[in-house]
């Protein structure tokens, strides 16, 4: 009901009467005996589509040289995490995603990555973090894939891309006796600031 409200509201942001007409077709209005999260909404038809719509099955060809494990089962979780992160990764947000331990988020994210953001503008870096990870360790490794840029001590992905780069397990690194975890400390500044000096 709430979800409804607000899209009854949408164009008209003061209080309206039951009898006032939606700014919103019918087929547009969430359907109630379901979960907000099942549902994407459709713009060219001005309506909510189940995420599972128009999704092909899983096939997969046996002569294909393709590891049990890269094999991703088109599911409600998949579609909408890959979906989802496709989207803020192409707008330039950072994303963190948790969950429990084998649900498939690495496969995901990797997927996302490898397959479906353009190779000629996003650059992809994988890092894994363990219990031993060090914040020198961590920045070894992502200033050995930058380049120089120009004749200033600036260093970026290749002309013209977007590096991503991946942490996998990044609750890993080894807590430092004041409670912090220094490789963690580094990507937060790489956030914050844009980079290190």
């Amino acid at each position: 009901r709430f979800l409804n409200g607000v899209l009854n509201s949408y164009d008209n942001p003061t209080p309206s009467s039951p009898s006032s007409p939606s700014s919103f077709s019918e087929k547009s209005i969430f359907p109630s005996d379901s979960s907000p999260f099942d549902f994407t909404f459709d713009k060219t038809k001005d309506q909510w589509a189940h995420w599972m719509d128009g999704q092909k099955g899983l096939s997969i060809d046996p002569d294909l040289s393709q590891e049990f494990h890269q094999v991703i089962a088109p599911t409600l979780e998949t579609i909408r995490t890959s979906f989802l992160l496709e989207l803020l990764l192409s707008n330039g947000k950072n994303v963190l995603l948790a969950g429990p331990t084998g649900t498939g988020k690495t496969a995901v994210i990797k997927e996302v990555l490898l397959n479906k953001m353009n190779r000629s503008v996003y650059s992809p870096l994988f890092i894994s973090f363990s219990h031993q990870t060090t914040a020198n360790q961590t920045q070894v490794n992502i200033d050995s894939k930058l380049y120089k840029r120009g004749s200033h001590d600036t260093y970026g992905p290749p002309t013209g891309k977007k590096m991503i780069v991946f942490v996998d397990d990044m609750n890993m690194p080894a807590v430092e006796q004041y409670g912090a975890q220094p490789p963690i400390e580094l990507l937060r500044q790489c956030v914050d600031q844009g980079g290190w000096h």
